[in-house]
């Protein structure tokens, strides 16, 4: 029973995840350059 509560837990923090990060490339609707970009400036701050 824990398992299984567990597990949909699991699948439903999953699911919430990609469903903000889906709707963020919606909203920006950014090229695939300028993330590659925005990702090298931030590793390179880090």
């Amino acid at each position: 029973m824990l398992l299984n509560l567990l597990g949909f837990v699991l699948l439903l923090m999953t699911s919430v995840v990609l469903g903000i990060l889906v709707w963020n490339t919606r909203i920006n609707q950014p090229s695939q350059v300028t993330v590659r970009i925005k990702d090298n400036n931030y590793d390179s701050k880090k």
